[in-house]
């Protein structure tokens, strides 16, 4: 092979690596949590046709990917009528401040939200959520129970009232709760149940370690 030739060689496998290193970065650039940080974006903006968009992609990359499933039951309530559509954007905007670390403000922002539907449970289970990064795990609680209260069948309130619980030491109720989430949780939420049967596991040997009071 001629000098000549083998610097048309080398040109042409550059070439082909730098194609493949971009197309593996769009791959890898292209991911769930991306996909859901835009339609929480265009949720907060009122755009809920976008945000259903974004939010469907992100679970095609990971359909376990819990974040976007339990959005969408905001578009769910848009759909049946039983969320208005200033509350549906208010909840994409009290989310979008949760993931920003911001829990007073969102806090406010869910409290717009119950002036307009009291009964909402994904709306308490949002703000307690708020309540836990606050490290007011009783607010939390209180916000989980109401939760459950008005929607026995959700159960997200149930692994977060469950962790809750744990951070007070209330093992026993952290237990139920754990058990109760396993019981109602949908297929996408398999990760969960995992780690919810993983934490049933160690709060039943901590209950059995805990001294008797006789």
């Amino acid at each position: 092979m001629t000098l000549h030739n083998k610097r048309i060689v080398a040109i042409i496998l550059t070439s082909l690596l730098f194609i493949a290193f971009g197309c593996n970065k769009e791959v890898a650039e292209e991911n769930s949590e991306m996909h859901y940080d835009t339609a929480i974006q265009f949720g907060s903006e009122g755009d809920f046709v976008q945000a259903k968009v974004f939010l469907e992609r992100a679970l095609e990359l990971d359909p376990l990917y819990t974040p976007a499933s339990s959005s969408l039951k905001i578009l769910d309530g848009l759909l049946d009528q039983s969320i208005e559509e200033d509350a549906a954007r208010y909840l994409f905007q009290a989310i979008g401040l949760g993931n920003a670390y911001k829990p007073e403000e969102k806090i406010e922002t869910i409290n717009k939200v119950l002036n307009i539907h009291p009964d909402l449970a994904l709306a308490y289970n949002e703000r307690g959520t708020a309540y836990y990064h606050l490290g007011d795990f009783k607010r939390a609680i209180s916000d989980r129970e109401r939760a459950i209260y008005l929607k026995p069948f959700y159960a997200d309130p149930y692994y977060n009232k469950a962790v809750a619980c744990e951070e007070l030491g209330h093992f026993e109720e952290a237990y139920k709760a754990y058990g109760d989430y396993i019981r109602y949780a949908p297929v996408e939420h398999r990760k969960h149940v995992e780690y919810a049967r993983i934490r049933m596991e160690e709060l039943r040997k901590k209950m059995n370690d805990s001294p008797k009071i006789i």
